[in-house]
């Protein structure tokens, strides 16, 4: 049953992938009924293995789903009023029509937030599953990274050959109309394909397995790492670039601090810098000597994509962080937010400002302040649980572990300059990926 689940979960996640990222309405929405359909006969399985959630991460998430879920409930205007005065004076509005609701919901556009709510609950359902179907392979747990570095692969190919093929544009974009949310995706896996390999030797070691057989079984996820970083380089994404080198620092960072065992004579904090130093030395090289000339001179002007200019994006920001404070207790709704800029908008009056190009500025709009922090502090927890100590006396875990950190460290900086977790497929891998943090932190093999 368990690799029936995760046959099924993939198929829908390589649906989305597949499917423009699942930007596409009609393809998105058959994605999520796959996804619903998956964790019905999941979790109705009597077999279904329930290990929960600490207390504090469980308090965390169900704060977060009732908040979220709180914006299309109805109450009553006046309480509209005290939490959201925007929001109040738009219904205001409606006093011309000679008609004012009593009760009314508090995004101001509930049906853009009841379809992304429904995108959220597909993510949800993601975590979920993936967690559980973790927790059910115990010491196989890197196989629930095979998916992702499958559809890794095959859209890595697809880039690269779009990058060399005769008429085309010169760049990798994958099955994306975006080449920086394509990047993102490849930078949320690389991290898996690069420490998959120290996982295999390492465990294959402890069993004394034929060696050959260890560095041919290792050989294939570093090939998939190799497709993976050119197919990155030649997307020409400055930020998903940028990202892949701060995931692999963030990588080295924890795998220096992180301890196997007991170290019988503690060395002075001059000699652990080392190799932190050297980690550092070797992104900086890489950022000089890997990227081609037309990735270096599109570093002139970070922040300006194909779209907008630098200036208008920082705009954008600037207008963005305004919305806070008047949303900062309810926000303006999930998926609200290119109805509510408007009201704040001073940038490109002939262009639609759909998305505010920093995934961090739009949460705290649409969702508050209050839903941000309960956010950060469900996956900073999540962090810290699965990586606060050595996993038992296997290597596995504690790379799968360094790997999760990575790839949410790869996303996490791209979505400075971007909305990459908007894109419905990304979200899901980085759902995917916290469902596999979850079950590393809350394994009760490990206690």
């Amino acid at each position: 049953m368990t690799y029936f689940i995760l046959t099924c979960l993939s198929a829908a996640l390589a649906y989305a992938v597949f499917n423009a990222g699942g930007t596409l309405h009609e393809s998105w929405n058959t994605c999520l009924v796959l996804i619903g359909l998956t964790g019905t006969i999941y979790f109705l399985n009597p077999k279904y293995r329930r290990v929960p959630l600490d207390r504090i991460t469980s308090i965390l998430l169900v704060l977060v789903v009732l908040l979220s879920a709180a914006q299309v409930v109805p109450i009553p205007v006046a309480w509209i009023r005290f939490l959201s005065p925007l929001r109040y004076e738009d219904l205001q509005a409606l006093r011309q029509f000679g008609w004012l609701p009593n009760l009314a919901p508090i995004s101001s556009a509930p049906q853009e937030t009841v379809q992304y709510l429904l995108t959220l609950g597909g993510a949800l359902t993601t975590f979920l599953l993936v967690r559980s179907i973790t927790l059910s392979l115990d010491r196989s747990a890197w196989v629930i990274t095979w998916p992702l570095l499958a559809i890794g692969t095959i859209e890595g190919i697809l880039g690269i050959m779009q990058a060399y093929m005769d008429g085309g544009e010169g760049l990798a974009r994958g099955t994306y109309a975006n080449r920086d949310h394509y990047a993102a995706l490849l930078e949320i896996v690389f991290p898996f394909a690069l420490l998959y390999p120290f996982a295999i030797v390492r465990s294959a070691k402890a069993r004394y397995t034929f060696p050959a057989a260890v560095a041919l079984k290792a050989c294939v996820p570093l090939v998939v790492a190799g497709i993976l970083i050119t197919a990155i380089i030649h997307s020409l994404s400055r930020g998903g670039f940028l990202s892949t080198l701060g995931s692999l620092l963030v990588c080295g960072m924890i795998a220096i601090g992180l301890r196997d065992g007991p170290v019988k004579q503690p060395r002075p904090a001059f000699w652990r810098l080392i190799p932190a130093a050297l980690a550092l030395l070797i992104l900086i090289l890489a950022f000089i000597y890997l990227p081609p000339d037309s990735l270096i001179s599109r570093f002139s002007e970070f922040a300006q994509t194909d779209d907008i200019s630098a200036d208008t994006r920082a705009q954008i920001w600037r207008d963005t962080a305004a919305m806070i404070k008047p949303y900062m207790w309810t926000g303006a709704g999930w998926g609200a937010y290119q109805y509510t800029f408007l009201r704040f908008k001073t940038v490109a009056p002939m262009n639609t400002v759909d998305y505010a190009h920093n995934d961090y500025l739009q949460v705290l709009v649409e969702a508050g302040p209050l839903v941000f922090t309960l956010q950060l502090m469900f996956l900073l927890r999540m962090l810290w649980l699965a990586l606060r100590r050595p996993h038992d006396n296997s290597t596995e875990p504690l790379t799968l572990s360094i790997a999760c950190a990575g790839a949410c460290a790869s996303i996490l900086l791209h979505s400075v300059v971007d909305f990459s977790l908007y894109v419905p497929a990304n979200l899901l891998i980085f759902a995917w990926v916290v469902g596999i943090t979850s079950a590393l932190a809350n394994n009760p093999v490990r206690e």
